[in-house]
Order: structure tokens, then C-alpha cells, then sequence
């Protein structure tokens, strides 16, 4: 027995190196998920252990703690953008296995060892849409699976976005997203509506110094836009609202200037640019207050071939020019011609106003009564349809007028028109100050039947509604104690004025009352 031991021996120590270059293999084959695996000894693969007295102990193998400190590194390998191994030789192996070995030997004491660091997967593949190649090539890194929007697109977005916030009226949103706008490199067209779009949106909330500028950094860069005419209509427009009237001017005849060249294809473009420069100019006038030179201009472009809203318009303010320059004999004239051709034009109103006063002003008493009528009953008829307006004017032609009639001496005129007044509207608001007037007008006539009537009638609805919660307060409610205290006056210049003839009736009677002594 004893002379069969070496040979067992040496018989069991080859079993024991094929196994365990078996084993190294297995460890670097690509399917080994894990090291601790890759390193039991190949006895306890083949079923059966072996004693460490028989057989040499293998070489130390990571502990669990050097396994859990490479296992991240592993990990991250697999999932990270590494191509797939390729199996190493022994040598290679044997060196992994001695690295392994230090890291799980405990360093002598004082003696700093360095933490093994694990690499970060690429946050770019981290979720990867593609699989990984097979062979140890490096693969092509997977593109997005949106395309990246260009700046054109992005520029497009954020002027849509600014638009929407200007008419939602968030000022800084806007400006904000138009800025970014106009910082980037994009194509000229979105430029160009980037420049016009922020100019407008300045301009309606009365930054009208700032937007001038863009639009004149508009003209500098792009002369020769499309749009270039159509900017300077809306610089002039800002400018006059500026008051520099005679640079507004100046802008509107260089979009005359630019309409005399043009193309037969865009002759009627440009003719409706030419004649919106017009009236432009026109209004310049009559805002600066030159009215004699705003009747001419809007005098001839009545006569264009103009839609009949816009002629209907230059009607209308020739007329008013021709009255705010006191020409009231034209202006008399050009308003009835305005109304008999216009009747339901939304001016209409004012027209009869105006030519309401002009005739007053004329002394025609008669004929601004008459037209005053015509609108009171006019917008009686019409107020359910458009109550606002015709509730202004009304108002406004109606006091303005009786009081002139009243303040004249002409209480008979005044009392018709305040009399019109209280019966087209209900409410206190309107009514008992009109109806207060007519109390007025009756005592200036010695109706104090009548008068007192009106305030009776004032004083009783103001009962109604305290009654029903509904009194009025304010300037209105003030109307009532007017006509509570004007009724206390004609009572009692009546109770005095009937005791005045009580005692003088008796004394009428006496002989001699009337002789002379």
C-alpha cells in the first residue's frame, strides 16, 4: 500500500490542475455572471471533496468582501456601453487572480490602501434601444428616436408662445420669449415678424418709445421687405401718438414714395397701402388740430375708390373737421349728407349731435330741436339693439342742448326735451334727474300744479324702492331730497301767496279803499 501512495499521489494532483484550468477558463468565458462562481474548486464540481490532507490547497481566492467590492464594476461593465469580453489566456487569468488576492489581504497597519472606484455607466446608454454587438468591436451609439428641433422650429414655437401671452396680456412673458427670438440665428422672414409682432405688442401697452426704435431697426436692416411699407404705417402711427406729428407725417409720404414703382402684379396692393397712407395723414392733421388742412385731405379721399365703410369714415371726419374749425355752414351741410348716406353707420349718432349743435350755434332754435327729436326717438327706437351708445348720445345731446334752451330763456323747448328724456328709460339713474328738470321748467313757466307733480312723482318711487331695497344712493339718491325740499318750497310760497289773497280780498271791499286821499 505504502509503495502505490506517490502514484496515487501524483495521479490525483494531475485530476487536480486539469481541473482547475477548467475552471480559470470557465471564470473568463463571457455566460460567468459572477467570480465567486468561477472559483469553487473543481472537486466540488466533479461531486466529490477533497480532504486537505491528500491534496495541495489552491491558491487563495477573493474573499466575500473583495467579491462585493468588484461585483458594482462588473456590473456596471455589463450594462454600460463595454463590448463583450474575450476569453484570456492562463497567464492573464493568473494575474486577475493575484490582483484578486491582494485586494482581499488586509493591508498592515498604518499603511493607506485606495477604495476601488467603480465606474459610471455613460448616461447616454444607460437605456439602450439597440442590444450590444457580439464581437469586441465598440458599438455605434443609438440615436434619439426624436430628432432634435432646429432653431428655426424652436424660434417658430416661442413666437406663437409670445403671441399668446401678448393677448393674454402677460407683457414680460412675452417680451421675454420675443427677445430669445430675436437673439438667435434664424432665417430673415422670422426676423422680420419677430421685429413687427414686439413693436405691436409695445406699442399696445403705450411703450411707445421702444417700440418706434424697432420698427425703425426694422426699416434700416430690411428696406426692401415686403412688409417694409406696412412698417412704416405702424412707426408713423406710434410716432403720432408720440406727438411728433411732423415725423409721423414724413412716414406716411415715404410710403407714398414707395408706391410709385411698383409691379403690375401688385398695383392693387400698393394702391390700397397708398390710400390707407392718406387717410393716415389726414388724421394727422385733425389730431395735431390743423382742421382746415384735415377737411381738404379727408374731402379728397371720399372721393377715391374707396369700400363704403371707409368712405363713410372720411365723410364723417370732414364734417368734424369743418366744425371743430368753426366752419359751421359746411359743416351743417357735409352732415346731412353723411346721414342721408350713411343712416345706420355706427357715426350716425354723433353726427346728429354735431348737427344738432351747429344749427343751435347757427341760431336755427327750430331745426336743432327737430333734430334733436329725431335722435331721442331714434335711439328710443333702437336702444335694446345697441343701448350703450345710443344711451351716450342721447344723453349727451339731449342735457347739452336743454340746457342751452333753458339757460336762453327758452323753458318751453327745454321742457320738451327733458320731458323725451325721463320717458325712454326707467331706472332712477335717468330718470328722476330728468324728470327733476321738468319740475324745474314748470316753475319757470308758473305751473306749480305741474311742477310739484313731477316731484311727487320723484318722491314716490324713491318710496317704492326703499321699500323693496332697491333706493339709489349717492348723486341720485340726492335727487330726492332735491325734490323733497323743492316740494316743501311750493307749498309754501303756496300756503303764503294764499293767505296774501285771503287778507287783500276783504280789504278790496271796503269804501273808499281805493280812493286817493
Amino acid at each position: 500500500m505504502t509503495s502505490l501512495r506517490p502514484i496515487v499521489a501524483f495521479v490525483l494532483a494531475g485530476l487536480f490542475a486539469q481541473t482547475s484550468a477548467s475552471t480559470h477558463a470557465a471564470q473568463d468565458h463571457p455566460v460567468a455572471t459572477s467570480p465567486t462562481l468561477a472559483a469553487e474548486p473543481a472537486a466540488a464540481q466533479d461531486g466529490h471533496a477533497a480532504s486537505p490532507a491528500e491534496h495541495p490547497a489552491p491558491p487563495a481566492e477573493p474573499t466575500a468582501a473583495a467579491s462585493a467590492s468588484t461585483a458594482p464594476s462588473a456590473v456596471a461593465a455589463q450594462i454600460g456601453p463595454q463590448p463583450t469580453p474575450i476569453p484570456t489566456d492562463h497567464a492573464t487569468a493568473s494575474s486577475d487572480r493575484s490582483r484578486a488576492e491582494q485586494a482581499a489581504t488586509p493591508a498592515p497597519p498604518g499603511e493607506h490602501t485606495e477604495e476601488p472606484t467603480t465606474p459610471a455607466p455613460p448616461t447616454a446608454n444607460r437605456h439602450r434601444l439597440l442590444p450590444a454587438p457580439a464581437h469586441g468591436t465598440s458599438p455605434t451609439e443609438p440615436t434619439s428616436g426624436k430628432a432634435e428641433a432646429s432653431p428655426e422650429e424652436i424660434a417658430k414655437s416661442l413666437l406663437v408662445l409670445a403671441k399668446r401671452a401678448a393677448g393674454r396680456g402677460e407683457g414680460e412673458v412675452a417680451e421675454t420669449a420675443y427677445v430669445e427670438v430675436l437673439n438667435s440665428v434664424v432665417d430673415e422672414a422670422i426676423t422680420q415678424e419677430a421685429l413687427i409682432a414686439y413693436a405691436e405688442c409695445l406699442h399696445k401697452v403705450g411703450r411707445n418709445t421702444q417700440a418706434a426704435a424697432i420698427l425703425e431697426k426694422f426699416i434700416s436692416m430690411y428696406p426692401s421687405a415686403p412688409d417694409a411699407p406696412m412698417v412704416y404705417i405702424s412707426l408713423g402711427r406710434t410716432l403720432r401718438d408720440m406727438g411728433a406729428f411732423t415725423l409721423a407725417q414724413a412716414r406716411f409720404y415715404a410710403v407714398l414714395n414707395s408706391t410709385l414703382v411698383v409691379s403690375p402684379e401688385n398695383i392693387q396692393h400698393y394702391r390700397d397701402l397708398a390710400q390707407l397712407a392718406k387717410f393716415e395723414i389726414a388724421e394727422t392733421f385733425y389730431q395735431q388740430g390743423d382742421f382746415a388742412s384735415a377737411g381738404k385731405f379727408f374731402g379728397r379721399i371720399k372721393l377715391l375708390d374707396l369700400p363704403p365703410a371707409d368712405r363713410a369714415r372720411a365723410s364723417f371726419r370732414e364734417a368734424y373737421a369743418f366744425y371743430l374749425d368753426g366752419k359751421l355752414e359746411q359743416s351743417a351741410a357735409a352732415l346731412r349728407n353723411f346721414l342721408d348716406a350713411y343712416p345706420k353707420q355706427e357715426s350716425a349718432q354723433e353726427a346728429r349731435y354735431l348737427l344738432c349743435m351747429s344749427l343751435r350755434r347757427l341760431g336755427h332754435t327750430q331745426d336743432a330741436l327737430a333734430e334733436t327729436m329725431i335722435l331721442l326717438r331714434a335711439a328710443q327706437a333702437t336702444a335694446e339693439a345697441d343701448r350703450e351708445r345710443w344711451t351716450y348720445w342721447q344723453r349727451r345731446t339731449g342735457n347739452q342742448l336743454a340746457n342751452d334752451f333753458f339757460e336762453q330763456g327758452d323753458f318751453n323747448a327745454a321742457l320738451t326735451i327733458y320731458q323725451t328724456l325721463s320717458g325712454l328709460r326707467s331706472d332712477p339713474f335717468w330718470r328722476w334727474p330728468a324728470l327733476y328738470q321738468v319740475g324745474l321748467c314748470y316753475e319757470r313757466l308758473r305751473q306749480t300744479e305741474r311742477a310739484a307733480a313731477a316731484y311727487r312723482e320723484i318722491l314716490a318711487e324713491s318710496a317704492a324702492a326703499q321699500k323693496i331695497g332697491t333706493a339709489p344712493d349717492g348723486p341720485t339718491s340726492e335727487v330726492g331730497r332735491m325734490a323733497e325740499w323743492r316740494l316743501g318750497q311750493l307749498v309754501w310760497v303756496g300756503t303764503i301767496e294764499t293767505s296774501m289773497r285771503a287778507y287783500a280780498a276783504p280789504q278790496a271791499t271796503k269804501p273808499g279803499a281805493g280812493a286817493v286821499q
